[in-house]
C-alpha cells in the first residue's frame, strides 16, 4: 500500500521473479478490477494486480519460480537530498510457485 502523500510506481522494484541466466523485461502489471495497465498507484489505496513476465525464446521453463517481495520504506526528507522518496529495504517474504506450462 502506498502510504505517501502522492502516486508512484515502485512495484517492479518490490516484486522480483527468479529469473533465468538472462535479464527479465520488467513485467506488466494489470490492475485485477477492470484488467487495465497499472501506473501510479495512489496513496492509501490498495489495489489487487496481476504481474506478467515474458520469459525469453529459446530458454527452458523452470518447474518453479520464486517471487521475493522487497520491503520499501517511505521517507518525507532523506538524509542526502532533504528529498521526499522510496527507499529499499529487505525481503520480507519469499514464495516458491509451479509453473503451469502452456503448449
Amino acid at each position: 500500500m502506498n502510504r505517501s502523500a502522492t502516486p508512484n510506481n515502485v512495484l517492479h522494484r518490490v516484486v522480483t521473479l527468479s529469473a533465468p541466466a538472462q535479464k527479465l523485461p520488467m513485467p506488466t502489471v494489470y490492475l485485477d478490477r477492470d484488467k487495465y495497465l497499472a501506473g501510479y498507484f495512489n496513496p492509501n489505496m490498495p489495489e489487487r494486480l496481476t504481474m506478467a513476465w515474458e520469459w525469453p525464446a529459446g530458454v527452458p521453463v523452470p518447474d518453479t519460480v520464486t517471487i521475493t517481495v522487497t520491503g520499501q520504506i517511505y521517507k518525507l526528507r532523506d538524509n542526502v537530498y532533504g528529498a521526499s522518496g522510496w527507499f529499499d529495504r529487505d525481503p520480507v517474504a519469499t514464495v516458491d510457485l509451479p509453473v503451469e506450462k502452456a503448449p
